[in-house]
């Protein structure tokens, strides 16, 4: 794997012919956890031809979506590695730590910054040129969709792939919330669902939080995490837990 903050994303040519495309998963990663690689691998056996595109995650140096300050970016990337360790054509994307880090000044952290997912869209279209490019969405984001940054360029640069789950567990039940959010015009959201891949997965419920405040109590075993991720977090002590526990 690469440096915490080197940009670089997977050559498609190395996947072979026809050539792959590259399916990008967006989050916090605070901490990775079972059902984030669970989630992600789904995602990509749902597009055709899924099993030879690069699944990239890309671990948010602040999330324009969320107050709390996650854990240090090197931590989270460190994780990662743990959590997708030998799995293949997996990948960890740091663009935006690296660009937090640019642009933050010389007295802020890699975590300083909301990340934007239109600015990493952009950079990844940069960098792969014609490849084709997917993002992992759930259900309830895309009605969400446009209270994102420059959201009808995300569309025009990536095709969602949708996870159907509660409250909108079917294309129909979507369609139906992006009417009622007022947000979306009817051809907008037409559109929007025509361009998109939706999949079911029965993943592991397991969430972030609950794993930060298991750890916060010092339970032993917690359920979703990996063991090399619960060990890597508890010998640097974070979220809570004892350092070298």
């Amino acid at each position: 794997m690469q440096d915490v903050f080197e940009n670089i994303l997977p050559d498609p040519v190395l996947a072979g012919t026809p050539r792959p495309g590259v399916l990008l998963f967006g989050g916090s990663f605070d901490p990775p956890h079972i059902g984030h690689v669970e989630l992600a691998s789904a995602a990509r056996d749902a597009r055709a031809g899924g099993a030879e595109w690069w699944l990239v995650f890309v671990p948010a140096a602040r999330s324009p979506h969320k107050a709390a300050e996650p854990a240090a970016g090197h931590h989270r990337v460190e994780m990662l590695r743990l959590a997708i360790e030998g799995r293949a054509r997996c990948w960890i994307w740091t663009e935006e730590l690296a660009r937090a880090a640019r642009h933050g000044g010389p007295n802020s952290g890699p975590n300083s910054g909301p990340s934007y997912w239109i600015d990493t869209l952009a950079a990844a279209r940069s960098a792969l040129g014609t490849t084709p490019m997917s993002f992992v969405i759930g259900a309830d984001q895309l009605v969400a969709l446009p209270r994102w940054h420059r959201w009808r360029e995300i569309l025009a640069l990536a095709r969602p792939t949708v996870l159907l789950r509660r409250p909108h567990e079917s294309v129909g039940s979507v369609r139906r919330a992006m009417d009622a959010s007022g947000h979306w015009d009817g051809d907008s959201a037409d559109a929007a669902c025509a361009s998109a891949t939706f999949f079911e997965a029965a993943t592991m419920a397991v969430s972030s939080t609950a794993i930060r405040a298991a750890l916060g109590s010092g339970r032993a075993e917690i359920p979703g995490l990996d063991p090399a991720v619960g060990a890597y977090i508890r010998r640097h002590g974070l979220y809570g837990s004892a350092p070298g526990g």
